[in-house]
């Protein structure tokens, strides 16, 4: 006997699930299909010369069971999946609230469901009609059981009073590519299905044009956990909607998100699988997700592979044309990159290439000659300033405007102009570091060098030496004030004077120099001041000395000029050779060596040379493996070092 089953839920809730697109409501019928081990998918339209009459999507799948039907279409979240995670089939499950087939009723006023499956060796039939007009009821037939041998198992949907506003889209070809996109992963995992409509195949896999994958970690906070993620980035021969596809562990797409990335020409689809995406759609989370702090990070995450996929992809696009501007003598470099950093700045240059080539009004024309200039250009933007380039490529090569924007993201998201300053700085210093050496140990040099004249023009400039804190700072009047009027403790009147005077030809007969700097500490108007005394390499300094700075640094903290709320001060003795009585002081238990006074606002160090030199090579020692840094021998250093300051040391060195 037919019967009515009645859904407990507001009406105005189960009209909400009604305004899904046609797109989406065909997709969740055809999971349907998928669910239930279906093998092939028909979907066909009835065209009345005014638009689309009917819709029918037939499978041939295991059908709805009639003892399953009122739970199915009586209650909302009621499903015979609910409990399982996969098919019969082993087909990892799409659905589990039952919602699909609300969403049929975007496409049409009037939705039935035709069921036949198998039971006790007979095929029984039923049907299940429900109406945008009687959204809370549900019609389900009288069962009815077939001959021996008729029948096979299924469900045919039929779709009536066709809303044509969302359903027009199915007599199109772009219902087709869409599908195939939506259902590309599915397909790499489950290959034994088709899907037809309007007698074209889909083909999942006709239009990929080239594949990639990989996986992540993100790690939660609060409880701390690793959500392991899976990437797959999918390149089509056609143009696609450039979307990212929230899927299960099993490819199964539950959202979608747009790629949110300038691609170019390119035409990928990302789909990102975890299993705390299925969760988070089990939760009915997954539509909030750009919200959830884990998926968030997912998902940028995966930007930033699909920026990279483009960016491989254009340099393997550049690499014909690079050959030939190789060959024809216009390509700015000539050696093999020497590092991971030099691969990542050609790499960045191939591509800008590519793109001038391409889309640059005549570049093609031009002689070599002034391919070879335009080039050279950019390679000196791309090593020192590659702020400059959004400047070169709109004014001095003419790109178009879209491809200038394409090009100033790649530059940005591949953080070059950081990655180019970083390698300077760290290899600048390292190669500092290696020159201080010689200066104060190797025999030979370091009897010439003296602190005003040579030593101390070399080390203030590069006072990050002493620590990170030290990277920048300020030659301050009044600090400088302050320590002229205190020079006396040190043994020294003419500090101003002698520092400021053109002619340093004096300047060998003055055994010691301050170093000072001011840097700023946290808070507005707060800052440390640091002074360092420098000692001659050839000198042995010893506790005179340690006593002059002692003194020394306790009349500059006490001065009056400064706030002592807000000022710290940090004096430094700083040596190559020291007495026993001074290594006494340097050296004791329970303190860092070194540490000879520690006040709130006053520390006084006295330090060796060789373990700054030593420490600071340390700090380096992880980025120096990294950039495969090697310190070349001492002939190339000196040559390198009377290059860089030869205006600072003797002659004869």
């Amino acid at each position: 006997m037919a019967k009515s089953v009645s859904i407990q839920v507001a009406k105005d809730h189960l009209e909400q699930l009604t305004k899904a697109n046609g797109a989406t409501a065909l997709m969740e019928l055809i999971w349907n299909s998928l669910d239930a081990d279906a093998k092939n998918i028909t979907v066909r339209t009835k065209d009345s010369g005014i638009g689309i009459s009917q819709i029918t999507i037939e499978d041939d799948g295991l059908g709805i069971r009639y003892d399953d039907a009122e739970l199915i279409f009586g209650s909302l979240g009621g499903s015979v999946k609910k409990n399982r995670r996969f098919s019969q089939g082993n087909r990892k499950f799409h659905g589990e609230e039952g919602k699909g087939r609300f969403k049929s009723l975007s496409l049409g006023h009037r939705v039935k469901f035709e069921s036949t499956f198998a039971e006790n060796g007979f095929f029984k039939y039923f049907d299940v009609t429900i109406d945008i007009n009687n959204l809370q009821d549900s019609n389900i037939s009288d069962l009815k059981t077939l001959k021996r041998r008729d029948g096979t198992s299924g469900v045919k949907v039929i779709i009536d009073n066709v809303i044509n506003y969302n359903a027009s889209i199915l007599a199109t070809d772009k219902i087709i590519q869409q599908i195939e996109e939506k259902l590309a992963i599915y397909y790499l995992t489950y290959p034994d299905f088709n899907i037809y409509i309007n007698k074209a195949k889909l083909k999942f896999d006709r239009y990929i044009q080239n594949k990639f994958e990989d996986a992540f970690i993100v790690e939660t906070e609060s409880p701390k956990e690793e959500k392991p993620f899976s990437i797959k980035i999918i390149e089509w021969s056609i143009p696609n909607e450039k979307k990212i596809y929230l899927c299960g562990k099993s490819g199964i797409s539950y959202s979608e998100t747009k790629l949110g990335i300038k691609a170019g020409s390119f035409n990928i689809s990302v789909y990102l699988q975890s299993e705390y995406i299925e969760k988070l759609h089990k939760d009915g989370l997954l539509d909030f997700g750009e919200n959830n702090p884990v998926l968030s990070q997912a998902i940028e995450i995966s930007r930033e592979f699909a920026r990279k996929y483009v960016r491989d992809r254009l340099h393997e696009n550049a690499k014909g044309f690079i050959e030939e501007a190789k060959r024809e003598g216009f390509y700015p470099y000539k050696e093999m990159p020497l590092n991971d950093i030099e691969e990542v700045q050609r790499k960045v240059f191939d591509i800008l290439a590519l793109n001038i080539n391409d889309y640059s009004p005549k570049f093609s024309e031009q002689e070599k000659s002034s391919k070879k200039l335009t080039f050279s250009l950019i390679k000196e933007a791309l090593e020192t300033d590659s702020s400059s380039l959004r400047k070169i490529l709109s004014e001095a090569i003419n790109l178009p405007k879209d491809k200038q924007d394409e090009l100033a993201e790649i530059l940005e998201k591949t953080s070059l102009a950081d990655i180019t300053t970083t390698f300077k700085e760290i290899t600048g210093r390292l190669r500092t570091l290696y020159e201080l050496r010689l200066v104060l140990f190797e025999s030979g040099i370091k009897e010439q060098i003296l602190e005003r004249k040579h030593l101390h023009q070399i080390v203030k400039h590069n006072t990050w030496i002493f620590g990170e804190d030290y990277s920048l700072g300020a030659e301050d009047v009044n600090l400088k004030n302050v320590l002229k009027s205190h020079l006396k403790e040190l043994g020294r009147s003419d500090f101003e004077e002698i520092i400021e005077a053109e002619d340093n030809a004096e300047l060998n007969d003055i055994p010691d120099i301050c170093l000072y700097k001011q840097f700023p500490r946290g808070k507005a108007g707060f800052f440390e001041n640091l002074v360092i005394e420098l000692k001659r390499p050839s000198k042995r300094s010893g506790e005179t000395e340690l006593s002059q700075v002692k003194r020394y640094a306790q009349k500059i903290a006490e001065d009056g000029r400064f706030d002592k709320t807000k000022t710290e001060w940090t004096v430094i003795l700083l040596v190559t050779d020291m007495t026993e009585g001074l290594e006494f002081e340097y050296d004791q238990d329970g303190k860092p060596k070194g540490e000879i006074i520690k006040k709130k606002d006053l520390k006084v160090y006295v330090k060796k040379w060789i373990d700054v030199i030593s420490e600071a090579e340390s700090r380096y020692q992880y980025l120096k493996e990294k950039l495969n840094f090697t310190i070349s021998q001492n002939e190339e250093g000196l040559n390198l070092l009377k290059i860089k300051y030869s205006k600072y040391l003797p002659e004869t060195v």
